[in-house]
């Protein structure tokens, strides 16, 4: 009787292991993906928020002093 029991739940064990790498791995997987490559897109091309014309002002430290950044227009 034990020998057939530990076949059982070898078998079962198998069985969902395989049902595991079939259907769930690969979804995992693919979900990474995505994350990845929307996190390269991000940092390939970030999009600066700002309206046409609108001036930023960006601190530094102390010893750099100020500096605001501006287009002239011809």
């Amino acid at each position: 009787m034990g020998l057939v029991r530990f076949l059982v739940i070898f078998l079962a064990f198998i069985l969902v292991a395989r049902l595991i790498r079939l259907y769930v791995l690969p979804f995992l997987f693919k979900k990474a993906a995505t994350r990845m490559q929307d996190q390269m897109r991000e940092r390939m091309n970030p999009e600066d928020k700002r309206k046409e014309g609108e001036i930023r002002v960006e601190k530094g430290s102390k010893d750099e002093g100020e500096f605001t950044e501006y287009e002239e227009l011809d």
